[in-house]
């Protein structure tokens, strides 16, 4: 009895931590809701109605089509200021790979470009910095009483990683 109660104990500890180790923004559905920041429960009067307030199906007679596509991007840890600060130090390294090909000297500016860059290519490698992309689309319709909806969520993510 102790051993499958243990057992039960680490099974659902092991579950949580799963949960921890995933966790995903909240989809809200439709311009409407997401302008009232996800407060839409109360108010059922459209096609996605049967999604925040299935009782608000008795109550409507009209017909309303939709079909929403979102995307979001949100960039974190700085990830886009390191791409601006390499993007404007770009030129200085087409300058020096020019003056080694025709084997000119380097100016103390390209040498502290030069090693901006490897700082902020070295930056780049940071766990905090990366991309989230949430797209979803979808048809929804609501004749009278009845609604039927199609929604696709996706999200995926990616962080940079550079070996030089």
């Amino acid at each position: 009895m102790k051993k499958g109660l243990s057992a039960l104990i680490c099974v659902l500890f092991l579950s949580a931590l799963i949960s921890v180790v995933h966790s995903d923004s909240f989809k809200i559905l439709g311009t409407r809701p997401l302008s009232m920041g996800g407060a839409f429960v109360a108010i059922g009067e459209d096609a996605l109605t049967q999604y925040w307030n299935p009782a608000g199906l008795g109550i409507g007679k009209d017909v309303d089509v939709q079909i929403p596509v979102n995307v979001k991007l949100e960039a974190t840890g700085d990830i886009l200021g390191s791409a601006d600060r390499l993007s404007k130090i770009a030129d200085q390294f087409t300058q020096i790979s020019a003056a080694q090909d025709q084997g000119k000297a380097i100016s103390l500016d390209q040498i502290s470009a030069f090693a901006t860059g490897i700082k902020e290519l070295d930056n780049l490698n940071d766990p905090s910095k990366g991309v989230l992309v949430d797209v979803n689309a979808g048809a929804n319709i609501r004749v009278s009483h009845f609604a039927v909806a199609i929604n696709n969520f996706t999200s995926f993510g990616f962080r940079p990683f550079n070996r030089y």
